[in-house]
């Protein structure tokens, strides 16, 4: 009898102290900017926002009514610390993404941040295994995934994706991007390219080997492009012909007009 009431009188004395607990008394909004700093990928179960909506009620609500808490959104198709470098992409919300997620993403995870997201633009990104040396096709669910993400492209601001091994999978998915990325203003694909169906083909030109006007002429066949887009690029080509510009490599930036 002693022992538990001991114990009531611990859990009493816990209680109090956490409801005294100085982060208690922040408003709502010093909350919420905690909470998207400590977050980095939504996609992952054991990211920060997952761990607020289940430390208290209090917390679960800031968590579900923070739109912008869940619009990281990094898809992991393995668990391989990285894709590459993480210094050669030149996107710092991506780098962050990459650097920080280790583990595979879990698809109801994607599935709910997409649902708790709203109507905010995206941060996204979607990384294959690396297969290069082993046939290892995209599971079901790492499928599931992806067309999660390209179901909300029109919501993407920014998305990295590794297609080096996608073959005709990623590419037919990547035409369900064209005139629906009204707010993307930066986007980086990786991809390659397999010769073994083209054997006539003698030269292929790295995108550095290009000069500007070549990159330009590049960008307007790319499926992603919308309208506007297109028009804008058609203008910049212009543009160079009489003052020559400078388009960064991999990336291209985007204001949407």
């Amino acid at each position: 009898m002693l022992s538990e009431q001991a114990w009531v009188h611990d859990l009493i004395e816990r209680h109090r102290r956490a409801l005294s607990s100085p982060i208690r008394k922040l408003p709502i909004d010093i909350m919420r900017e905690i909470f998207i700093l400590a977050s980095s990928n939504v996609a992952d179960i054991k990211d920060f926002a997952w761990t607020a909506t289940h430390t208290c009620s209090e917390w679960r609500a800031i968590a579900m009514q923070t739109l912008t808490l869940w619009s990281k959104i990094h898809v992991a198709t393995d668990t391989r610390a990285y894709t590459r470098p993480c210094s050669l992409i030149e996107m710092p919300e991506i780098q962050e993404l990459l650097s920080i997620s280790k583990g595979a993403s879990n698809k109801e995870c994607v599935r709910r941040a997409l649902e708790l997201s709203g109507h905010v633009p995206l941060v996204v990104s979607f990384v294959q295994p690396d297969n290069f040396w082993k046939d290892q096709a995209l599971s079901d669910a790492d499928v599931e995934m992806l067309d999660m993400l390209l179901d909300h492209a029109p919501r993407w601001k920014i998305a990295y994706l590794d297609a080096q091994h996608g073959g005709p999978l990623f590419n037919d998915r990547l035409h369900r991007l064209r005139d629906r990325v009204p707010m993307l203003e930066r986007i980086s694909i990786e991809a390659s390219f397999d010769t073994s169906g083209s054997p006539h083909l003698q030269d292929i030109l790295a995108w550095d080997r290009l000069d500007d006007e070549d990159r330009l002429a590049c960008l307007l066949q790319l499926p992603i492009l919308d309208s506007r887009l297109a028009q804008y690029v058609h203008l910049v080509l212009e543009l160079f012909r009489a003052t020559p510009v400078y388009v960064p490599p991999l990336s291209l930036w985007y204001t949407p007009l």
